[in-house]
């Protein structure tokens, strides 16, 4: 019987294990029945059409998936939280520079946060195939076991970007560096998580909009365009009209 990643054990049934918690796929789907998986490849384009979001069936048993509940129902509404004009911070002149977050609890959502990137870690589906975390792997799971510090370990920033041409999508996780400090990005609905993984420090230009326990925390806008995301979206279409995809519907 396969392995339980968490627990270990293989003695336990696995089940349809989310990576990214169903309810943030409402977000994509919105009032649709379905959200569409879209996927392109030099001889077609591949979309399938996904009623409860990416599962697995590989990676957890019931008992250890149920952990994950109280960390993706916060995760969760954070993120789906519709925000507006009362949630804005505006530096001294006046600039909207983001939101506040005054509604996240920093060791749930952080939690959160580590739980999709170990999920996606161990994940065998190919959504996630660039999410590889080496000896941090094992590192995230203790601390999703016992709990513990991890500001100093996987600090976090939250970004929205601005005007973006596709909103409302969930891309590929990817890993980058900054100031030479490797980061993982997760994607969530108008959403950009930027996880340090990585023993050196957070980078100084980062510290100031860094998730933190001890003072107020923020979803800070970046604008979309000359973005790593644009730049994706960009080279796809490019891809898809040199290989004459765009007519191809469901291959």
């Amino acid at each position: 019987m396969p392995l339980c990643r968490f627990c270990k054990s293989s003695d336990k049934k696995l089940i349809k294990a989310h990576i990214i918690p169903r309810s943030i796929f409402k977000l994509v789907k919105k009032d649709e029945n379905y959200s569409v998986y879209f996927e392109a490849r030099q001889e077609r384009v591949r979309t399938d059409f996904k009623q409860a979001g990416l599962y697995d069936e590989n990676i957890l048993c019931a008992e250890c998936e149920a952990r994950f509940s109280n960390w993706d129902a916060h995760g969760s509404a954070v993120i789906s939280k519709p925000r507006g004009e009362p949630d804005l911070y505006r530096d001294p002149q006046g600039i909207a520079c983001g939101y506040y977050l005054k509604d996240a609890d920093y060791e749930l959502f952080m939690m959160f946060l580590l739980s999709v990137l170990w999920r996606a870690s161990v994940s065998t589906l190919q959504f996630f195939r660039q999410v590889q975390l080496g000896p941090h792997e094992e590192r995230i799971l203790a601390i999703l076991k016992k709990g513990g510090p991890v500001l100093d370990s996987y600090s976090a920033v939250l970004i929205h970007p601005v005007r973006q041409r596709y909103p409302g999508t969930i891309m590929p996780s990817w890993r980058g560096r900054i100031a030479g400090v490797s980061f993982q990005r997760l994607y969530f609905p108008d959403v950009i998580a930027m996880i340090k993984v990585d023993q050196r420090p957070t980078p100084q230009i980062l510290r100031p909009i860094q998730l933190r326990p001890d003072r107020d925390n923020y979803l800070v806008f970046l604008p979309y365009e000359r973005t790593a995301e644009e730049a994706y979206f960009n080279e796809m279409r490019g891809f898809m009209k040199k290989h004459d995809l765009f007519d191809k519907g469901n291959g």
